[in-house]
């Protein structure tokens, strides 16, 4: 599902502390077009928080990445980047019934999957895009491993080994070609840092 607006944002919104009318109210005032929720778990307060601070979302016209660990997804081992993580045997009806939850609200933007997934993780992830494409419209959210990884200083094991491939951009045509992503999200540590 493509954004209503420009899709504005930044990594993990939901704030510790702030109730969810003042979460929303600072997304307003910030200028955040779409948002990510507090994660959903099986304890049922997540659901009911969760929707409360979607209709406050879309009372306000902000679109939101809902999170919830039916469709969550480990990214990888750091410790070992091309160990293979398959999805769970039960994904499909896990992942299946919150769709059937959330993707009728209309502040769901849609599904995030994982953060940063490893060479080991993708093939895992990239099923995961297959199913949640066969079950919803709304768009499963990957954010991808940042280009900052080809800095000189790591060298280039370093890089074959987190993604799997030589070079970035063949990573992110790999990307793009196993999912069919509609946009592509990764991290810029080096965005506010005055040394970098």
């Amino acid at each position: 599902m493509q954004p209503k607006r420009f899709p504005l944002t930044s990594w993990q919104t939901c704030h510790a502390g702030l109730s969810p009318e003042e979460m929303v109210k600072e997304w307003v005032d910030i200028g955040f077009t779409l948002t990510m929720t507090r994660t959903v778990t099986n304890n049922p307060e997540t659901h009911k928080e969760t929707r409360h601070l979607l209709d406050l979302c879309a009372e306000h016209g902000i679109e939101a990445m809902l999170l919830d660990d039916r469709i969550c997804l480990p990214g990888g081992n750091w410790r070992n980047p091309p160990e293979v993580f398959s999805l769970p045997e039960n994904y499909r009806e896990r992942a299946a019934e919150a769709v059937k939850e959330w993707e009728k609200h209309p502040a769901v933007w849609g599904f995030y999957v994982t953060d940063e997934p490893l060479c080991g993780a993708f093939p895992s992830i990239a099923e995961a895009y297959r199913v949640l494409r066969d079950l919803t419209d709304r768009e499963p959210y990957v954010n991808y491993l940042p280009n900052h990884i080809i800095d000189p200083e790591c060298s280039n094991k370093t890089i074959r080994e987190q993604i799997g491939f030589d070079d970035f951009d063949k990573y992110l045509d790999h990307v793009v070609k196993e999912t069919k992503a509609a946009m592509l999200s990764s991290d810029q540590y080096c965005s506010m840092s005055e040394e970098w």
